[in-house]
């Protein structure tokens, strides 16, 4: 998707490192019900209209073990797909640069935490004065980092115009998110 495609969007939803071990076999268990609900975000946020970036680590060094899209959460061709190299998604100068045009400054984060992404750019968002949504049933993080984000989201809702909102898929799908998101009133 072309920045263009993104000027009109009040929010921007980032899969973050929606991955898997390439030899891993989904299709004989159950999904988790992290990638359940962020699948379901995702496909709502593409019924919606909402603007959507894929973020992930690196590529695999040569003789390194792939990694693959989870199912349900594999990018389109018209979303952007970032590299990072450390934790934050902002580490990639292309995403920070497309972050920073959000026009409402939100980033919805959904994904699997690998080595404390999460965590990271939901700090760098704030520190950037992104306003940071964060629906916990669609993340897979470990618990410790969930509560480094709970205490962030404390420090953050103290702050003056900061903010890091942790909630569900459901209350971002409600109608009144959908309005905010879609460009109504904040």
């Amino acid at each position: 998707m072309s920045d263009a495609g993104l000027q009109g969007a009040t929010a921007l939803l980032v899969c973050l490192d929606a991955l898997e071990p390439v030899g891993a076999n989904s299709a004989s268990v159950a999904p988790p019900a992290w990638r359940a609900a962020a699948a379901d975000l995702l496909a709502q946020a593409r019924a919606n209209g909402w603007a959507i970036a894929h973020v992930l680590r690196r590529r695999p060094s040569p003789g390194e073990g792939g990694w693959r899209s989870a199912p349900g959460l594999a990018p389109l061709p018209s979303e952007p797909v970032f590299h990072r190299e450390p934790a934050s998604a902002f580490a990639c100068p292309a995403f920070a640069a497309l972050a920073a045009g959000a026009a409402a400054r939100r980033l919805i984060l959904l994904g699997c935490s690998h080595d404390g992404a999460l965590l990271a750019t939901a700090l760098d968002g704030v520190g950037r004065g992104l306003r940071i949504l964060l629906p916990v049933d669609a993340i897979a993080t470990a618990a410790r980092e969930l509560a480094g984000l709970e205490s962030l989201a404390v420090i953050a809702d103290r702050a003056a115009g900061v903010r890091l909102t942790l909630t569900t898929t459901a209350r971002l799908l409600d109608a009144p998110a959908l309005q905010v998101i879609r460009g109504g009133r904040a």
